[in-house]
């Protein structure tokens, strides 16, 4: 469980629902990306490759 501080949910949110992501695989995706570790198999089956970079 990750608390989410609830001014910053909604931009979290939205950035999941754009990689087609819920909210806890998102995390996990931008841990992997931030400490340059491979992204989870289950993630990427589920989004474009093309997306993995943040704020693509």
């Amino acid at each position: 469980m990750v608390r989410t501080p609830e001014k910053q949910y909604l931009h979290y949110k939205n950035e999941a629902d754009t990689l087609g992501l819920d909210l806890c695989d998102y995390y996990v995706y931008v841990m992997a990306m931030h400490h340059e570790l491979p992204i989870p198999h289950y993630i990427q089956d589920r989004i474009d490759p093309a997306q993995y970079k943040l704020g693509a």
